[in-house]
């Protein structure tokens, strides 16, 4: 054993323990042969020692037998005083006098030697303990010795429970330190991931997380050769010595549970789910989140959206981490039509994944500006709308068709064009692609609610004669890029299926011109010879 005291007293300290090591280690007898017992906790071990101990590679051998063997319920670490965060720990913590010695549930026991451990083992396994429960919920190796973990605490006392809780590293077969007899030492302590109080009320538990970078110190540490333990200690102050029985006295704090958890290698991709867009449908220029839930075994690295707006441009944007595994990205969107888009992700070991695709919606809920008089309108969407729907802004307020119309700002009558028999007809729905006569005393806007647009390439069936129609869209579009029944308008016109004349309203001067650009939520005469059908 070792005698912290002057290298003088070194030669006579060891001699002695040589001794004492030599009788002990070949007398064990019944006493480590006897079978353990239903522990009320797991019993916490953390040995002081040293390599150039003649006496301590009893010891190092001795608990790793008893770990391996499964028999006891029980964590320990090596406290090699070859590491200085070791050494220092036990001369500050326990006052430590000689080498090997063990500290059982934080001074509830001190052994110094190798005799009798499993009697002291068994000892401190029947203690009564505050009933905590340990738990290590996720241990992640994320690479170059860096563990990501997470644990909990759970108080089931009918009171506050106030301690400590300690996160020990170990290298489970050490790479850096071998025993006085050129053995490596087993579970020898490297760090302290974690060393604070905690104070849990009844019935509670504690949880918190902590990334242990062991990068500069031991970077060739692998996550298949080291373990992470937790112990809980209590608050309650004992008087335990390191000398017993009464020899270099220390403070101690008992232990009531430990638990250890090996890292796991994060091998598999971030996790997405949640994915989502508010609102799904949204007016042009204003804001749409774009969401998703992702975790992972280590560590998120980044988190983007990849939309596709309707002009077919992609663009990758980054989403910032919200509330709890959230991450979001706010932005407005200008053009109208549908974004599909997806969430693509990696961690922080260079796993990737993506979501499926997802759609969110733009439109211009805004139809046309009605001038005093009839005007020609037609819808700016490919959607039926009832005109009771139809929102009527007037003086920078917001009026529904009927308080329009009570109101005094546009007539309740809308006139539409029966292609088949050629008339007039009233209409309390507007389609769309098909042109109406609405009458505004005042000036105001025509509007509709945020609904789906069902963009596309169809504007509406010809008949025969006479057609009052409306591009369903929200951008001009020209009299030369029409297409009737899929063929160019200039075909269509020397084929004989439509006439080259486009007639459209003017609203301030109530007289009918001619026009060679559809504009959205505008109506316009056009005239077939044959049915067809009209698109862009």
């Amino acid at each position: 054993m070792k005698h912290i005291l002057s290298k003088k007293m070194l030669i006579l300290t060891i001699t002695t323990l040589m001794i004492l090591v030599s009788f002990s280690s070949f007398t064990t007898g019944n006493e480590e042969e006897s079978q353990p017992k239903d522990y009320t906790h797991t019993v916490f071990v953390e040995v002081g020692t040293g390599s150039w101990c003649p006496s301590c590679p009893a010891s190092n051998t001795q608990w790793h037998s008893y770990y391996v063997s499964g028999s006891y319920d029980f964590e320990y670490c090596e406290m090699v005083d070859s590491n200085s965060v070791a050494d220092a720990w036990l001369s500050s913590h326990y006052n430590t006098h000689w080498f090997p010695t063990s500290y059982f549930d934080g001074g509830y026991d001190v052994v110094p030697g190798s005799s009798g451990l499993i009697t002291s083992l068994n000892n401190a396994g029947d203690r009564e303990v505050y009933d905590v429960e340990a738990e290590i919920t996720s241990c992640a190796w994320l690479g170059t010795a860096q563990i990501d973990i997470e644990i909990e605490i759970t108080n089931n006392e009918a009171t506050t429970y106030n301690g400590d809780i300690r996160i020990y590293i170990i290298e489970e077969e050490s790479t850096l330190w071998d025993d006085y007899n050129g053995n490596p030492y087993y579970h020898a302590f490297l760090d302290f991931a974690l060393d604070q109080p905690i104070s849990i009320t009844s019935g509670n538990t504690y949880t918190t997380s902590t990334i242990w970078d062991g990068s500069s110190s031991y970077p060739g540490l692998t996550y298949d050769n080291c373990q992470v333990i937790l112990a809980v200690f209590n608050d309650d102050f004992h008087q335990g010595y390191s000398d017993p029985p009464s020899g270099y006295p220390f403070t101690a704090y008992y232990s009531d549970d430990a638990t250890s958890a090996h890292p796991v290698l994060d091998s598999g991709p971030p996790e997405i789910s949640n994915a989502g867009a508010t609102p799904s449908i949204q007016a042009s220029g204003e804001n749409v989140e774009i969401s998703a839930d992702v975790i992972d075994d280590a560590e998120v690295n980044e988190v983007k959206a990849v939309i596709t707006d309707p002009d077919d441009t992609t663009f990758n944007e980054t989403m910032t981490p919200d509330t709890g595994d959230t991450y979001t990205y706010d932005s407005t969107f200008s053009t109208t039509g549908v974004y599909s888009y997806y969430i693509w992700t990696d961690d922080v070991n260079g796993n990737q994944n993506i979501s499926d695709v997802f759609t969110f919606e733009i439109m211009n809920p805004h139809i046309t500006d009605l001038s005093p008089n009839w005007n020609f309108v037609a819808l700016s969407l490919n959607q039926s709308i009832s005109k009771t729907d139809l929102i009527v802004k007037y003086n920078a307020g917001d009026h529904s068709w009927d308080d329009a119309v009570t109101g005094g700002y546009v007539s309740d009558f809308i006139f539409g064009w029966d292609r088949s028999g050629q008339s007039y007809t009233f209409n309390n729905t507007l389609e769309p692609g098909y042109g109406y006569w609405v009458y505004a005393y005042n000036p105001c806007e025509l509007w509709i609610p945020l609904m789906n647009a069902n963009f596309d390439d169809y504007i509406t069936g010809l008949k025969q004669n006479w057609n009052l129609v409306g591009s369903p869209g929200d951008e001009n579009v020209s009299k030369g890029d029409l297409l009737i029944d899929g063929i160019s308008w200039d075909d269509a016109v020397t084929g004989g299926y439509v006439s080259n004349f486009i007639f459209y309203w003017d609203r301030l001067g109530q007289n009918y011109d001619f026009t060679n650009i559809l504009e959205p939520g505008y109506a316009y005469w056009m005239y077939a010879y044959l049915p067809c059908t009209l698109g862009q």
